[in-house]
């Protein structure tokens, strides 16, 4: 049986991290974590589109540089967001209240980074 390529498995990472994070949000559950699946879910939208640098910053300089802002200003929303719910307690914790709309935002800018890409998923 022959094995995926590096591209299918960041599609699948992907579509994986989205399906959950819609689940999560749907059940209004660790709403936290709905920002950072989202945000790694466009990572791994992007890595299946394009080759990555192996870190976070050498990515925001590549996607500002190579796909534009577009792309860029919604990622860097992801970016910061999830970094602030992983190391911000006080943040995560004010992401958990579905008041905030962290959550649903990210998955916003998901989607429209995900539908730039031109990549559909079976949740949309």
């Amino acid at each position: 049986m022959e094995s995926p390529n590096l591209e299918d498995l960041h599609l699948n990472q992907a579509q994986l991290n989205e399906e959950l994070a819609r689940r999560l949000f749907k059940g209004n559950l660790c709403l936290d974590w709905v920002v950072t699946l989202a945000f790694y879910s466009a990572l791994h939208y992007i890595n299946y589109k394009e080759s990555l640098p192996d870190n976070h910053e050498d990515t925001l300089k590549w996607i500002s540089v190579e796909i534009g802002d577009f792309i860029y200003h919604r990622y860097r929303y992801l970016f910061d967001k999830s970094r602030h719910a992983r190391y911000r307690p006080q943040m995560a914790e004010r992401y958990r209240k579905k008041s905030d709309e962290t959550a649903s935002n990210s998955l916003r800018k998901l989607k429209e980074i995900r539908c730039y890409l031109g990549v559909s998923t079976n949740s949309s």
